[in-house]
């Protein structure tokens, strides 16, 4: 399959939230040898005839195809090879993205931590229930996305904090420090209700001193 890279959409959805800091290495590779491999694209049946969106990896390979069709109206950077995936739904889309950017492991810890919420939204919405870290555990290794209850813990943990800490967990904090923070919480959330408020519950202590001690 050939597509004109005009017509090959971003996944709007990706996983991969973060500048990729071999951009331009991989758009100087693509200049001077062309794709090693076709792009992976699908097609939701609400999209135009013609249309794709990329699927299973390879956000950043077709941002560099459309920047070297601009810059050098080269027609091997407008009419790629790509390699046809049937579409199943948005959160088969969201999976095959994040089990590729997985398996390179070159995703940051809290870009893991809101991808997997969101993904967690979206298989609720779609099995019309509430989803416990045990069950979506299960859900996640069945899928092709292992990872253990206690890491998915902490990747909830994170997305938690992010509206309040964004620059921080942006910049690079990974599972060993989100684990110091729960620990950190934990022995203050103890002083307080000591000091404070006994009869106090863990959302109070968090929404009135812990995120805001952080924000600050």
């Amino acid at each position: 399959l050939k597509v004109d890279v005009d017509r090959i959409s971003f996944f709007d959805k990706n996983p991969r939230r973060s500048p990729n800091e071999r951009y331009e290495e991989i758009k100087e590779s693509i200049r001077a040898s062309g794709l090693d491999h076709p792009l992976p694209v699908s097609r939701r049946p609400t999209d135009p005839l013609g249309h794709y969106f990329i699927y299973k990896g390879g956000n950043t390979r077709l941002r560099a195809l459309k920047a070297l069709w601009v810059e050098t109206k080269n027609p091997d950077f407008f009419n790629i090879r790509c390699e046809f995936h049937p579409y199943k739904s948005e959160t088969d889309a969201l999976i095959s993205h994040f089990r590729e950017n997985d398996l390179r492991d070159d995703m940051t810890f809290i870009d893991r931590a809101l991808s997997t919420q969101e993904l967690k939204t979206m298989l609720e919405e779609e099995l019309a229930e509430s989803l416990s870290l045990r069950k979506l555990e299960v859900i996640l290794n069945q899928k092709g996305l292992p990872k253990s209850i206690g890491t998915i813990s902490q990747l909830e943990y994170a997305a938690n904090l992010y509206a309040d800490m964004p620059n921080a967990l942006k910049s690079g904090i990974g599972e060993p420090q989100i684990r110091k923070l729960r620990k950190l919480e934990k022995a203050a959330r103890q002083v307080w209700k000591f000091h404070c408020n006994p009869e106090g519950s863990e959302q109070q202590f968090r929404t009135a001193v812990f995120l805001p001690a952080l924000a600050s």
